[in-house]
């Protein structure tokens, strides 16, 4: 019972509107088969350019080859394959697919991505990158899978601030989220992050537009020019995609290149970076006690030894990215 159509093809229907140069149709089934350049339109305004595929007008079901471009008003995605359910509204695009959300400037790649159009949130995996533009920076972030979506929870927390009783035993799962309409991003295993003034890498990390903090666990590293910073777990908040502070807490460290093979290292409890124009300013470093290592120079900029103390907390002045001054405070010792 297949039909073939040739030669400037119209399909409508209230659900849908179908135009190609050539199409196979099963009046038994209700299958449409693309087998050249077609454009089809939802009622919902969503435009699908294919070149090969079918779809169910009975399901709603349609799976399209051959590099396929999907779009609607906010979001536009492209793949080799992409798998579409009308009904669910769950779209998956695999081989080399790409995401871009425009209304929440969002850029996601990956060998599968999968994106629910009602609950406005996408899945990505397969070596996933997603970028995140704010004003005239960008934002990178890579894992092994990465998820975004909205938070319908009215009673959730507004605050970055952890009890303390919990901090020992945090868990990812565990984070309370903003209220709906505010977006939210998680990324999970091998997490990388990267952007002009910052790197880092973590096991597992949490980033919401309402505040705009990349909240990173599980043994994080951050690097901002010569420095190294590492911790239990790590709180950046940001401004425009730029580091405006960075918060660790449990066995924090701070590790600066002075020279070749020469390393100041701060250690305490926790720590408190402060950033200027996208550069580490200060850093304060608390504990019990806080360490050091510092290699001090003279007027000459020549080094003259290695000083080893300790104190209540350490503030660490930073100019042009070098430590520039230490100050120990409370139990001196060293």
């Amino acid at each position: 019972k297949d039909v073939y159509f040739k030669k400037y093809v119209h399909l409508t229907d209230p659900e849908y509107d179908i135009k190609a140069d050539s199409l196979m149709y099963n009046t038994q089934s209700k299958i449409a088969t693309f087998i050249s350049p077609t454009r089809i339109v939802t009622k919902e305004n969503g435009i699908i350019n294919t070149r090969s595929g079918f779809y169910n007008l009975l399901t709603k079901e349609a799976v399209f080859y051959d590099r396929t471009f999907y779009s609607d008003s906010t979001r536009s995605v492209v793949g080799g394959k992409i798998a579409y359910d009308e009904k669910s509204g769950i779209l998956q695009a695999e081989d080399n697919a790409k995401m871009v959300d425009s209304a929440n400037n969002v850029t996601a790649i990956g060998g599968l991505l999968m994106v629910n159009k009602f609950e406005n949130s996408f899945l990505a995996t397969r070596k996933p990158v997603m970028i995140i533009y704010r004003g005239t920076d960008s934002t990178y972030i890579a894992a092994d899978t990465l998820f975004s979506g909205l938070r319908k929870n009215d009673t959730a927390r507004k605050t970055t601030v952890i009890s303390k009783d919990t901090l020992n035993g945090i868990k990812t799962l565990d984070i309370k989220t903003p209220k709906d309409s505010v977006r939210y991003f998680l990324a999970f295993n091998h997490v990388r992050i990267f952007n002009d003034s910052l790197q880092a890498v973590c096991d597992s990390l949490y980033y919401s537009t309402e505040d705009s903090v990349f909240r990173m666990f599980r043994d994080p590293v951050a690097w901002n020019g010569k420095s190294q910073l590492m911790g239990d777990t790590m709180y950046l908040f940001t401004e425009l995609q730029k580091p405006k502070r960075l918060y660790v807490f449990n066995n924090s460290m701070v590790i600066n290149e002075s020279a070749t093979n020469l390393y100041n290292q701060m250690a305490g409890r926790t720590l408190n970076g402060y950033f200027v124009d996208g550069n580490i300013d200060y850093i304060r470093v608390k504990g019990s006690p806080a360490e050091s290592v510092f290699y001090p120079q003279d007027e000459d900029s020549a080094y003259v030894g290695m000083n080893r103390s300790s104190g209540d907390v350490i503030d660490i002045f930073f100019l042009n990215k070098e430590v520039n001054k230490v100050i120990f405070i409370n139990d001196v010792k060293g």
